[in-house]
């Protein structure tokens, strides 16, 4: 009986290290995911910027091509 609950629970410790890893994985995905967030939305803001400094008719911008 000693043996099969020392199995279990080496089973259960080999689990929790798995789940460990995989947490630590996703939570390194989410912080890259966020610094391209802030870094496209930087970009974004001066594209913007860019645009009104230009003075360009932002209503020809929307219009579709007659070949669409």
């Amino acid at each position: 009986m000693s043996n099969e609950i020392e199995n279990r629970v080496r089973i259960l410790e080999e689990k929790h290290e798995y789940q460990d890893r995989t947490v630590e994985e996703l939570n390194q995905v989410v912080i890259d995911q966020q610094a391209q967030l802030t870094e496209f939305k930087l970009e974004l803001a001066k594209l913007r910027e860019d645009v009104m400094s230009a003075n360009i008719d932002t209503e020809d911008i929307s219009d579709v091509p007659p070949h669409y």
